[in-house]
């Protein structure tokens, strides 16, 4: 017998396996994927403590007050948004 014919026997085996090994691979991608969330890596908070360290000295990181203007601009897209939505879901009456 040839491996040809073998796995032309058992063809279901394959999808079985499959239907087995998805569900455990995808909770393994989410559990892993959740640490990582609840775990940073350990060099991005060393870099938010000197830089804060840095502001209280005086001397203030040129990337950190551009990110920080992007940051507090975006915040009022995001309010100006809520607020159109707000105006066009009491237009229509629609409650998301």
């Amino acid at each position: 017998m040839t491996d040809l014919e073998m796995t032309d026997q058992h063809p279901l085996f394959r999808w079985r396996t499959a239907a087995a090994v998805a569900p455990t691979a995808a909770a393994v991608l989410a559990f892993v994927t959740v640490w990582a969330v609840a775990h940073p890596p350990t060099g991005s908070g060393n870099a938010t403590i000197v830089s804060a360290d840095a502001s209280a000295n005086g001397s203030v990181d040129p990337n950190q007050s551009s990110l920080t203007k992007q940051m507090i601009q975006t915040q009022g897209n995001v309010t100006h948004l809520e607020k159109v939505l707000a105006k066009v879901q009491a237009r229509t009456g629609v409650v998301l």
